[in-house]
């Protein structure tokens, strides 16, 4: 019983958690250092492959391909690939702060390792302002989402796909979508580019040791999407599952409901 005591009080006291149901951890890279209106991509002292790493969490970076940046640009304006690392919404979620943006024309290129496996119940997603502009007036590589005629039924999604090891390998625990613009409708007036934050929930994914990040696109060439394929993320909510002697010390002193698998809905 003195053990259990003592495991509760650490788990308890721990600064990384909050008490929720389960083990609560908010990742909003907050704790991470910019100067304003700047980026950073991971790719320092001649390095051109690494990561960079926020809470328990870990983001792969790749100077030739797939990766991950940490931003606070805000610049919602400048179209083209000069500005590929600003959200459209010009601040992080909830108005200011430091936000991630990935960008991968691989499957899973881009891909989010946890230090221990663990539910990533949400995220909140937006369009990059490279993106969002591209699908609303076109580039030199991109079409303009709907054509000229605003009947054509484009659409470009993010998925996240849930994988039991790291670095997106294992076994696939599933995948969730998200519609960064969809133009499928046939009522123009409900076609829409994503220009503010949107909460995802993950929560169907499970536990899981890595996240992948793939897109899709309408507008494809012969060397894959020609939209740009980005997007920012911020406020990461996880939900740990306890150790099994922590498990049952807290089913033995009341504060966790035995039989409990899953977070409530």
């Amino acid at each position: 019983m003195t053990r259990c005591v003592n495991t509760v009080l650490l788990l308890l006291l721990s600064s990384a958690f909050v008490w929720s149901d389960g083990f609560a951890d908010v990742v909003d890279f907050e704790e991470l250092s910019l100067e304003p209106n700047s980026f950073f991509d991971g790719y320092g002292a001649g390095a051109t492959t690494g990561s960079w790493n926020s809470g328990p969490l870990e983001f792969n970076t790749n100077q030739f391909g797939p990766g991950w940046s940490y931003s606070n640009v805000n610049d919602s304006t400048t179209a083209g690939f000069t500005n590929q690392w600003a959200a459209i919404t010009e601040t992080g979620f909830g108005g200011d702060g430091i936000y991630a943006v990935a960008n991968s024309l691989s499957e899973n290129g881009a891909w989010i390792n946890l230090d221990q496996p663990a539910q990533i119940q949400s995220l909140w997603a937006t369009n990059t302002t490279f993106a969002a502009l591209s699908i609303r007036d076109g580039d030199d590589f991109a079409k303009q989402f709907g054509g000229e005629s605003g009947d054509d039924p484009d659409f470009f999604k993010v998925i996240f796909t849930g994988f039991s090891d790291l670095a997106a390998t294992g076994t696939s625990t599933g995948s969730v979508e998200f519609f960064l613009a969809d133009f499928r409708s046939a009522n123009n007036d409900e076609d829409f580019i994503v220009d503010d934050w949107f909460q995802v929930d993950l929560s169907q994914l499970g536990n899981v040791s890595s996240i992948g990040i793939s897109f899709e696109s309408s507008d494809t060439g012969p060397f894959g999407i020609n939209t740009p394929a980005y997007v920012a993320i911020d406020s990461l909510t996880l939900i740990g599952i306890p150790e099994p002697g922590s498990a049952a010390c807290l089913v033995l002193l009341g504060l966790f409901p035995a039989g409990h698998r899953r977070r409530k809905r």
